[in-house]
């Protein structure tokens, strides 16, 4: 368990230099998460030890960027204990924040996700990156969770590679319900086979169901601030479904798996992204109309925003 003491370096992320078209409208962050180990101990098996980044943090970033919505996102730190997400939704209210959680999908019970659905969760995550499982039971998790989603209207959010994605296609096409693909489809700009997984992604996007987050450009392309391989990708997924889209900070920007060691003991930093700045990019990116649809309207149709925020902000 991480220390009540441990500081928080969420607070702590490079200033924001936002400029965005949007005075008035109601800007959805779609991909957030909450670490507050002081409260809710992170699970013991886990990957990394992230420090702190809690409500009043998410709070504070979001005020700074006039941000009025948001989906919290369950970290793979809390396993299947979601605690520390449902006592963030109790604190923003079901007027600004909806929730993505995760369960067992061999024995998550009807009643428990009721209980989820009540307390403002929308969905379910699978997060297999840096996994290689077998297709074949990850499509049986995914038939399981398709049977307890699609009476609640909710939707699966899932973060898989590329190798993954291929494999799933054919059966992701006919689900139920709705899908979303965390950061870009899960692409990754320095692949040899970078123009074909984008057509595959762009072919899977012809089916209404299937959505793309544009979230986490660091995770795609490395080459900040201004990540112009992320916009070639994020023209082109505009250009095909600007309806299907939504964007995220993925704040507080936890670091890259690849850069771990297994030392639970060692307090994970977070990156020290311009979250303003990308956002400001991926609305050049998107165009006016595009970006209204994507920053505001999608989000809140696909995760069921039906009442005005109870906190609005302007950008400024």
């Amino acid at each position: 368990m991480v220390s009540a003491a441990t500081p928080s370096t969420a607070a702590t992320t490079r200033p924001s230099s936002l400029t965005l078209p949007l005075k008035g409208e109601t800007v959805c962050d779609c991909h957030v998460h909450v670490f507050d180990p002081a409260r809710f101990p992170y699970a013991g098996a886990r990957s990394y030890t992230p420090a702190s980044a809690t409500t009043q943090d998410l709070r504070a970033f979001h005020e700074r960027l006039g941000i009025g919505r948001m989906v919290l996102v369950q970290p793979s730190v809390y396993g299947t204990d979601n605690r520390a997400l449902v006592d963030a939704l109790r604190v923003f209210g079901p007027g600004v924040a909806r929730g993505i959680a995760v369960v067992d999908a061999t024995s998550v019970r009807p009643d428990e996700l009721q209980q989820l659905h009540d307390a403002g969760v929308r969905g379910l995550r699978l997060n297999l990156e840096g996994k290689q499982p077998l297709a074949a039971g990850v499509l049986a998790q995914i038939r399981r969770l398709e049977s307890l989603l699609a009476p609640l209207g909710w939707s699966l959010q899932m973060y898989l590679d590329t190798a993954l994605l291929s494999a799933l296609a054919g059966d992701i096409a006919t689900l139920s319900i709705p899908v979303v693909l965390d950061h870009f489809g899960g692409l990754k700009v320095n692949s040899p086979s970078l123009d074909a997984e984008i057509d595959a992604l762009l072919k899977l996007l012809e089916n209404r169901h299937i959505n793309v987050k544009l979230s986490a450009p660091y995770r795609t392309a490395a080459t900040a601030p201004d990540y112009p391989q992320a916009e070639k990708l994020a023209r082109a997924l505009v250009a095909t479904a600007p309806g299907q889209l939504v964007w995220a900070s993925d704040w507080p920007h936890t670091s890259s798996s690849q850069h771990r060691d297994g030392d639970l003991s060692k307090i994970e930093a977070f990156r020290p992204e311009d979250a303003g700045r990308t956002l400001s990019l991926v609305a050049q990116w998107l165009g006016g109309e595009a970006a209204a649809q994507v920053l505001v309207r999608n989000p809140q149709t696909l995760y069921g925003f039906t009442s005005e925020p109870v906190v609005t902000s302007q950008f400024r």
